[in-house]
């Protein structure tokens, strides 16, 4: 799976969850704004800073290295 296609599939979801981009943005601080470009694709999911989708995905975990996923082979990136 493109982590670029992920993360954007997660932040459309995360929005359906909550209702509206707003109260996306009000809940994680991400502008309306933005949430909307990163959608529509105005804007690079690529160009994010790390600290946005923190802030998007405050329980996001990264496993870079198989070991430290109980030595299973994964991608190179995984969210989970």
């Amino acid at each position: 799976m493109d982590i670029i296609n992920a993360i954007r599939r997660a932040i459309i979801e995360a929005k359906r969850r909550v209702g509206t981009q707003l109260r996306l943005q009000e809940q994680t601080g991400v502008s309306q704004g933005n949430i909307s470009a990163y959608i529509s694709g105005k804007k690079g999911i690529e160009d994010m800073e790390l600290s946005t989708l923190m802030k998007l995905f405050p329980s996001l975990e990264m496993k870079f290295f198989p070991e430290d996923c109980g030595g299973e082979i994964l991608s190179p990136l995984e969210l989970t």
